[in-house]
């Protein structure tokens, strides 16, 4: 029976999807194929909380702002809704909660990932990159098999779990 810090390392373990028909765009617990699939799998309370910001604070107001009542914060949002906040919904998948966003923050708080004032670096063929061009987005590249030797070695001496999984 496995003790103490091994049931958490087990209990955290976490997969780099190495996504090689995106140019080995790295991403973390899910490809950018199953991310695209779920893009519009939003709840209201998701919208509202996490990437609108706001508070929940009474029905009066989320029928004001949204048109919905407390009842409905735990449905997919409407399409309608998803339109309308498209452009909010990309920014915080591409830069807060997807998976590219996620392998960013994780690799860039590595000890041995130095990166400049805006959290761009390269270094052993791994690339943190922030872009503007089409709207802000944080990519990751794992360029080579050295690359992924050189992560993996990077999060053991830090205590991260993590595994990596290239993917076609």
């Amino acid at each position: 029976m496995p003790k103490g810090k091994m049931i958490m390392t087990e209990l955290m373990q976490q997969t780099l999807y190495i996504n090689s028909q995106y140019d080995n765009e790295g991403s973390l617990n899910q490809t950018i194929d199953s991310e695209v699939d779920s893009f519009s799998d939003i709840t209201y309370r998701t919208l509202i909380s996490e990437v609108k910001n706001d508070e929940i604070d009474n029905n009066e107001i989320l029928e004001e702002e949204y048109g919905i009542s407390l009842d409905e914060l735990d449905n997919q949002m409407s399409s309608e809704h998803f339109d309308k906040y498209m452009y909010d919904i990309s920014f915080y998948i591409d830069n807060c909660s997807g998976g590219s966003a996620l392998a960013f923050d994780l690799i860039g708080s590595l000890k041995k990932f130095t990166t400049d004032q805006d959290g761009n670096g390269s270094h052993h063929g791994v690339e943190l990159l922030q872009t503007r061009a089409n709207g802000p987005r944080k990519y990751v590249f794992i360029t080579n098999q050295e690359a992924e030797k050189w992560l993996i070695e990077q999060f053991n001496a830090e205590g991260h779990s993590v595994k990596i999984v290239r993917v076609d």
